[in-house]
């Protein structure tokens, strides 16, 4: 409506009262008029522009790779701290393990023989050198007994090295059968489930990907010219659409300078303990100060 129509339709609402009989109004002010439309058209925003923060996320994976049971939680699902978010079957591990504790058994037998092997090719070789020195055999005999000798050892040191590999297996697979369950490591919210039934896990193939609801934060921008109202201790009010009050929270951190980008200051404030866990991260919301009272 420009301001001739509101002028115009002022002067008419003031002949509709003298038509009716009633006093004659006094004549509104054309800006009167404007403010007094725009005060009801034109609605101030409840805040600044702001967005939620969880605490932190992170995924969570077994230690050792196993085979998933079970996921016993979904996306959008509140944990507490050690709640079961999967179970592994344990039959897979166990085969393994018997599996790796005759590669155990093999590897120890290769370790045996090969260090007979080594005692003999040293046996051998301080024979060769013994009849070198009185002329009886050739040179050439003592390098053939001192490369049976060298050849020897690698044989026992590589068959060495199957019993440690052999013996780690054993205590990870032994560790998976104690572990048949992965829990959450802390309190939060499932943003994602990565697995499914029947799916191999390990420490590179998480399960799950976790939210920390212990805290939350809003991070939200104001003016250059508010910015000096705001200290860090202040509280503000947060509000999102949803929920049926304002969460309140404290302003943590303000930026050293203003954003040249956007010409704002950029703040974060942490929501308080008893309103965190009504987060939903990445949504957008509200910020303002507490109303009076």
């Amino acid at each position: 409506m420009t301001m001739i129509h509101r002028w115009l339709f002022a002067l008419l609402f003031v002949c509709a009262c003298a038509s009716d009989g009633a006093p004659p109004a006094q004549p509104v002010a054309a800006e009167t008029v404007r403010k007094t439309a725009d005060d009801r058209l034109v609605e101030p925003p409840p805040g600044w522009v702001g967005v939620l923060l969880p605490a932190g996320a992170t995924d969570v994976a077994p230690t050792v790779e196993g085979k998933i049971d079970r996921i016993q939680v979904a996306v959008g699902q509140s944990v507490e701290k050690g709640t079961a978010l999967a179970t592994f079957d344990p039959a897979a591990a166990r085969e393994a393990l018997a599996m790796a504790k005759a590669e155990l058994k093999a590897a120890q037998g290769a370790v045996a023989e090969a260090s007979a092997m080594a005692r003999h090719a040293r046996r051998r070789l301080a024979t060769e050198k013994k009849l070198y020195a009185r002329g009886i055999t050739a040179a050439d005999e003592v390098s053939a007994a001192n490369a049976d000798r060298q050849k020897a050892g690698g044989a026992a040191a590589s068959a060495a090295g199957q019993v440690a590999a052999a013996r780690a297996r054993i205590q990870q697979l032994e560790r998976q059968l104690t572990e048949t369950s992965l829990a959450a490591p802390f309190a939060g919210r499932v943003a994602l489930v990565y697995r499914e039934n029947g799916s191999l896990a390990g420490p590179s193939h998480p399960v799950v990907r976790l939210i920390d609801t212990s805290k939350a934060y809003v991070r939200f921008a104001v003016p250059q010219t508010e910015a000096p109202t705001i200290a860090v201790g202040h509280s503000v009010d947060v509000v999102v659409d949803g929920l049926p009050r304002p969460l309140r929270a404290h302003v943590r951190h303000l930026a050293p300078e203003v954003d040249a980008a956007t010409g704002l200051v950029f703040l974060e404030a942490e929501i308080v303990a008893t309103d965190a866990k009504l987060v939903t991260p990445q949504s957008p919301a509200w910020v303002r100060r507490p109303a009076a009272g």
